[in-house]
């Protein structure tokens, strides 16, 4: 029989520091906890715990050292409180190696284990993943206040040995070299930490049976749970994480070189266009989806020129300053962090004055670009916007919404995507309105695909790529 012995640090993103005055603090994610009356001993202890995982025997070690009447109370009470506070790990020790770590990773973190029951299979749980962080597997959960760090290659192989239904008994006699009673707390911190979840029938999990989990697909679950603070440690704000390894990318993309001249869309009269509107409340009740276009009457160039000078122009430009650090524009519709990261190429198939193909919009010029003529990529996006509108005819203009992504996580840390989303649909709701004063049929897809408007566009998938895409023209 083995003796379970656990080390403990600091989370990683907690650290010891010292004010101006020298008074120690807590540095942690959400500011700086003071740490009053601390020994030489208890200060060196905490030390410690920043650096690498410690005993309790480790830990009033340095007591000893440095206190010359030791009072090892004060250690025990702010373990507790570290523990209660959800900033210290946990590391499962096996002969003196290192084998799991439970890292907290929410202020929500359950603070008792729950023990599986031993005559019921279990499985691992369909949201529960596995994937390298530095030199470590990490084992962790949308459903998890913590995620475990595996040290060794065996606790891998477990999880594996898991993804069908499984008992303890099946466990203990396929691993039975390991010592049984670190084997059963390992399945147990699995149980507590929902990433193995127990069978309700012989096919079917507990989280199958689980109406509130069961519309939740895998991915969309971890975008929400790590796009908002709460069930991870890492940054969610503007935090420049790559201000030291990169420039920003200019607010406005330089036009493409093409073979053929831009073509100069016309300006029209916002003084004239604010006086003939409909009120805005009638805009706003008037406005809906239509899919159907009029194939008698295409889209005009004038409209088409009014429609993106309305809606997606660059009204100005403002240099980098001490608070944005980066260049920006100012535009028509909201932009997280004034970033407008986002670029429209339009698909046209139907356009008076303008030939097929796929055009880009250059918003500071007022100008398109004629990126590609119809190629079968190009009609694959034609077909495809029908396909995601369940249209039976064909859209005059698909507006391809693209998204240069460093624009927006050069600055934003953690949630920059979700960032990009939002303001798709800010801008979503932008063309609405303005078709709706125009008198123009639109309509927001819910999908499109990126790998095949990257082709036509000539793009790399990684660096820019459609996060959107809208029908635009004239109604049925």
């Amino acid at each position: 029989m083995s003796t379970l012995t656990f080390y403990y640090s600091f989370r990683e993103d907690i650290s010891l520091v010292q004010n101006k005055q020298g008074q120690p603090r807590l540095k942690t994610p959400q500011g700086n906890t003071p740490l009053h009356n601390l020994s030489p001993g208890l200060l060196a202890a905490f030390n410690a715990l920043s650096h690498a995982p410690c005993s309790e025997e480790i830990l009033i070690a340095q007591i000893k050292q440095y206190d010359h009447q030791p009072n090892f109370a004060p250690l025990f009470y702010y373990l507790e409180r570290f523990q209660q506070q959800n900033i210290l790990s946990r590391s499962l020790m096996l002969q003196d190696t290192p084998f799991l770590t439970i890292e907290p990773i929410s202020p929500y973190n359950p603070q008792t284990n729950q023990t599986l029951p031993v005559n019921q299979n279990f499985c691992l749980s369909r949201f529960a993943y596995l994937r390298r962080d530095q030199h470590l597997f990490a084992l962790a959960s949308p459903r998890a206040h913590s995620r475990l760090l595996l040290h060794h290659w065996r606790l891998g192989a477990l999880i594996q040995h898991i993804t069908t239904p499984k008992s303890i008994d099946d466990c203990l006699e396929i691993w039975g070299d390991l010592p049984s009673d670190w084997l059963t707390f390992f399945l147990n911190t699995l149980f507590t930490h929902q990433l193995i979840t127990l069978m309700s029938t012989p096919t079917e999990t507990k989280e199958d049976m689980d109406n509130n989990l069961v519309t939740w697909h895998f991915h969309e679950l971890l975008f929400h749970s790590r796009s908002r603070p709460g069930r991870h440690i890492k940054p969610t704000s503007k935090t420049y994480p790559f201000v030291d390894r990169m420039s920003p990318p200019p607010a406005v993309k330089p036009p493409p070189t093409t073979n053929t001249p831009p073509i100069d869309l016309p300006f029209p009269d916002l003084n004239q266009i604010t006086a003939q509107d409909a009120p805005f409340t009638t805009i706003l009740e008037q406005r809906h989806s239509q899919r159907q276009h009029n194939p008698k009457q295409p889209i005009t160039l004038d409209q088409l020129g009014e429609f993106l000078y309305r809606t997606a122009r660059v009204r100005a430009r403002i240099p980098a300053n001490n608070f944005t650090q980066y260049e920006t524009s100012n535009r028509p519709y909201p932009g997280g962090g004034a970033c407008y990261e986002l670029e429209l190429y339009l698909a046209i198939n139907h356009c008076q004055d303008l030939e097929r193909g796929l055009y880009y919009y250059h918003p500071e010029n007022h100008q398109l670009y004629l990126i590609s003529s119809p190629t079968p990529q190009f009609e694959s996006l034609i077909v495809d916007a029908m396909f995601a509108t369940v249209n039976q005819t064909q859209p005059q203009i698909v507006i391809n919404i693209a998204a240069r992504f460093q624009r927006v996580s050069w600055s934003y840390e953690g949630i920059s995507y979700a960032v990009t989303l939002k303001n798709v649909g800010a801008f979503y709701q932008t063309m609405y309105l303005v078709a709706t004063a125009m008198g123009l049929a639109a309509c927001a897809m819910g999908r499109g695909n990126s790998d095949t408007f990257s082709q036509v566009a000539g793009l790399d998938y990684y660096t820019e790529t459609t996060v959107g895409e809208f029908m635009l023209g004239t109604p049925a």
